[in-house]
């Protein structure tokens, strides 16, 4: 009975391990081992050793096969992304509908207040032109400049408050005319979203290289790192492998004690 359980048993064994000492040979030992100055056969492992190829190989794969222009252009143009867009923007609208904030202040979190009182003197100073042109050109050139002269400082005055009364009105009171038409401003921007995808994409990702950008993370990688994220994609596999080579071995096992039941 011994002799009859014992051979499948040695074969599932010798199965197992050898498959476990391959897998572990892809990976370990991470860097040549020498001995009295030569370098011992197999060291390091398989993908250690050939991980610039692997890089390249790999980079070329996901630019070719996993993250083309088409797949990505599909992607962007999707209805769930073009849905969340939608929802921004849409809220966005609706959120600044009720902000009573003034908009100097709003304005003033993003660029600072110093480039607020930029902007609104830049305003100031348009529209007293637009305002110099046009009486320059409905009265003449003479009169309109003389009519300017009689009014000069206070016109300009007047101006500056008109601009300032209007940017301490609160955001709500813009947005809330805006609002009114949200619509066609979502609209507008999925439509000029859709423009920059299917036009400016394609260089975009020319421009990336994103083979190069994979290889070079790849090869910059911690070798044990490239190893955990190896096994976290096949570990499973690789798990299967190492019990197979073990059911393999107990199956010749099986095999060799029939042979030799056979024959004697």
């Amino acid at each position: 009975m011994f002799t009859i359980i014992l051979p499948p048993l040695i074969g599932a064994f010798i199965g197992y391990v050898t498959n476990d000492i391959a897998i572990w040979m892809l990976f370990r030992p991470l860097r040549p081992i020498k001995l009295f100055g030569k370098q011992l056969p197999f060291t390091p492992g398989i993908i250690p050793k050939n991980r610039g190829r692997i890089a390249s190989s790999i980079g070329k794969m996901v630019a070719t096969r996993l993250i083309s222009n088409d797949t990505l252009v599909k992607h962007l143009l999707g209805a769930n992304i073009e849905e969340k867009i939608a929802n921004i923007v849409g809220g966005y609208i609706d959120n600044m509908s009720t902000n009573e904030e003034p908009i100097t202040e709003y304005a003033s979190k993003f660029v600072g207040q110093e480039m607020v009182d930029k902007i609104i003197a830049k305003m100031s100073d348009e529209i007293y032109k637009s305002v110099e042109q046009k009486l320059s050109s409905s009265l003449g050139g003479g009169f309109g400049m003389m009519a300017m002269s009689l009014m000069g400082i206070n016109m300009r005055e007047k101006i500056d408050e008109m601009v300032v009364s209007f940017c301490q009105k609160p955001v709500s009171s813009i947005m809330s005319k805006i609002s009114e038409g949200k619509e066609k401003i979502v609209g507008a921007v999925l439509n000029l979203y859709r423009q920059v995808v299917v036009e400016k994409m394609s260089s975009m990702f020319d421009s990336l290289d994103v083979a190069s950008i994979v290889e070079e993370k790849v090869n910059t990688m911690d070798l044990e790192e490239v190893e955990s994220m190896i096994r976290d994609v096949i570990n499973h596999e690789l798990k299967a492998i190492v019990w197979f080579g073990a059911l393999l071995g107990f199956l010749l096992g099986c095999v060799n004690v029939l042979v030799n039941s056979l024959i004697s």
